[in-house]
């Protein structure tokens, strides 16, 4: 399922992603100076992942996660889990809306 997100086209959409960077940090909790953290696991010398794959986190978690991203994914969960909380907030939110065409063709 992750490998199939990965492969999704690659969004960009600053407006999502200063929504992103009004979250509180799903590291630590702390709010108002939130980084829009794109996915990193095993993409070292590639591209970024869609804006879609990113969560919010605050300076020093986002430097904590870049300096030693498995430690920091053993102490506060998969990255992924993260990404997929916070699309699942966007969704409920009605920030981020699939409507049925596209939702056939991402299936």
């Amino acid at each position: 399922m992750i490998r199939d997100l990965m492969r999704l086209p690659k969004l960009r959409s600053e407006a999502y992603l200063g929504w992103v960077r009004s979250l509180p940090c799903c590291g630590c909790g702390v709010q108002g100076r939130v980084h829009a953290h794109h996915c990193i696991a095993d993409r070292y010398g590639s591209s970024k992942h869609s804006d879609l794959a990113c969560m919010p986190l605050c300076p020093d978690c986002h430097t904590e996660l870049h300096s030693d991203w498995p430690a920091w994914e053993a102490r506060q969960g998969a990255q992924w889990r993260h990404v997929f909380q916070t699309l699942d907030r966007a969704a409920s939110m009605g920030v981020l809306v699939v409507d049925a065409r596209a939702a056939k063709e991402l299936a």
